[in-house]
């Protein structure tokens, strides 16, 4: 094989090879991101629900709790269930208003992710906040943004690679030439012909160009 493919092969596989690898590891990254960005949204409604409790208890306004424990199912997709209960396990308010006075009871579902937190009203705990998320909901609307994720990455990609098997085989033609020059030349001189035009390779300040001036 002569040298010109051969270096194109050599730098395209390079260049393939980072730019996979780049590729990969951004869109790693991404989908990590994704993961986070959804507890960040699962904890931001919880913090929600505990906000409302706070301002619920301090209004007196128990109303207030009710409503917004009922409607956080309809304003959210993943959330299956939101109650606040007192210390002693009673329900204050529930998405299921029916709940509402009875003992606080864990979901049948194993499938459903509990997250709680505490219900502070100055230096005490007064009540326990809980969102209950579907878990299949939660990996559906992952699938979702993983999947435009995907549109974004994967042309990107391939862009990137083809950019980079262009550069390769430029780079590859553009030592294709002064190889070919400084081969023209050895020939000439094994055949006694001392004078050559080297196409200004001597100027060249690589190593090329200091190969060319050896033949001056």
């Amino acid at each position: 094989m002569k040298l010109f493919p051969k270096m194109a092969i050599a730098m395209a596989g390079g260049i393939m090879g980072v730019t996979l690898g780049l590729s990969f590891t951004f869109y790693w990254m991404q989908e990590q991101a994704l993961h986070r960005q959804l507890e960040g949204e699962q904890h931001h409604v919880l913090e929600n629900l505990v906000h409302i409790a706070q301002e619920s208890f301090l209004s007196s306004d128990d109303l207030l709790l009710i409503k917004y424990a009922g409607a956080l199912p309809k304003w959210n997709d993943t959330v299956v269930s939101a109650s606040v209960a007192d210390l002693n396990g009673g329900v204050l308010a529930h998405s299921d208003p029916s709940r509402i006075g009875k003992p606080l009871a864990a979901p049948s579902d194993a499938r459903v992710l509990l997250l709680s937190e505490s219900v502070r009203v100055g230096a005490h705990d007064i009540a326990i906040a809980t969102v209950g998320f579907s878990q299949s909901a939660i990996e559906s609307l992952f699938l979702e943004r993983r999947a435009a994720l995907q549109k974004h990455v994967l042309p990107i990609g391939g862009i990137s690679l083809l950019f980079g098997l262009i550069i390769a085989f430029a780079l590859a033609l553009s030592w294709k030439q002064p190889i070919g020059i400084l081969a023209a030349a050895a020939g000439k001189v094994g055949q006694g012909k001392y004078r050559i035009d080297l196409d200004g390779l001597p100027a060249r300040t690589d190593e090329i160009g200091e190969f060319s001036r050896s033949f001056q």
